[in-house]
């Protein structure tokens, strides 16, 4: 490791990074949105909830335009203007239920979220109103990859399933049906090519072709545990070069490998974070990972 920054003083539930400023923003279990520059490795902007009891489950945003939306343990999305330091608009539209996953297109002003409400829902930022919930999965709701300009969503639930949504028409395209036993998490798309690397409870990458809804490839990450605890082995990050064909994974107990794809071999095995970790980015090109607990 590098460098480590301290963001939150209660667990970093999620984050996103941008490589070309060397910064991140990222939210927390204390109610906060942080942005912080890694190159100085110091905090620039936080916003806390109005109410100080607030949770936050997600978060994304981009540092250019100066904006943040996080999901809440009560089924909400917060805005947040970063340059004010303060909540702008409130999404509802979830039951109250936490909001695991948040996607945002700035400049169509199109919001996606999912939940352990087992929905997706699209949010008009402008209007700060819901357009389209989507119904399919049958558990709780984990994660949604979007692509604004094709109009596509795949969602993922504590279930044997994904599925892959129209958002401009609000209608279930297919879903995929995982293995038995293989409860899909972390979900990396590659929209280009229609290809999607997702890793599951049992320490497996799949990865499906998105239009023949098929795995065309399998990888045990062989992700060490010393209990026999399966859990311990559970895949809850995950991120793909696609050119380089490199693939990063992080476990549950917070185990980082950066995996080549087209062999299933580890390169390294990153040094044991001291806690659960929650997600893992991989540098394009630069040689870099990051990943957050």
């Amino acid at each position: 490791c590098v460098r480590s920054v301290l963001a939150h003083f209660q667990v970093c539930s999620d984050y996103v990074l941008d490589w070309e400023h060397m910064k991140t923003i990222s939210s927390g279990t204390d109610g906060s949105v942080t942005v912080l520059d890694l190159k100085q490795g110091k905090t620039t902007a936080k916003v806390h909830c109005d109410n100080s009891e607030d949770v936050l489950f997600s978060v994304d945003g981009d540092v250019v335009v100066g904006k943040a939306a996080a999901g809440t343990e009560h089924g909400q999305v917060r805005v947040a203007d970063l340059a004010s330091c303060r909540m702008i608009s409130t999404l509802k539209g979830h039951e109250d239920k936490p909001v695991t996953h948040v996607r945002v297109d700035w400049e169509a002003n199109q919001v996606v979220s999912c939940s352990w409400d087992r929905c997706v829902n699209i949010y008009d930022l402008r209007r700060g109103k819901r357009t389209q919930q989507l119904c399919g999965h049958g558990f709780i709701c984990q994660q949604v990859e979007v692509d604004f300009s094709k109009q596509m969503a795949l969602s993922s639930a504590l279930e044997e399933r994904l599925c892959l949504w129209d958002i401009r028409h609000g209608r279930l395209i297919r879903s995929f049906n995982n293995p038995a036993g293989h409860c899909p998490s972390g979900i990396c798309v590659d929209w280009q090519g229609m290809r999607a690397a997702v890793g599951d409870k049992k320490g497996f990458v799949k990865f499906w072709d998105i239009n023949l809804a098929e795995i065309v490839q399998s990888i045990d990450c062989q992700h060490e545990t010393v209990d026999e605890d399966w859990h311990r082995m559970a895949i809850e990050a995950v991120d793909v070069d696609w050119d380089r064909g490199l693939l990063l994974t992080g476990n549950t107990s917070g185990q980082v490998q950066l995996i080549d794809v087209a062999t299933g071999q580890r390169r390294k095995l990153f040094k044991k974070a001291r806690r659960c970790l929650t997600q893992c980015w991989l540098g394009r090109g630069t040689g870099n990972v990051a990943f957050s607990q």
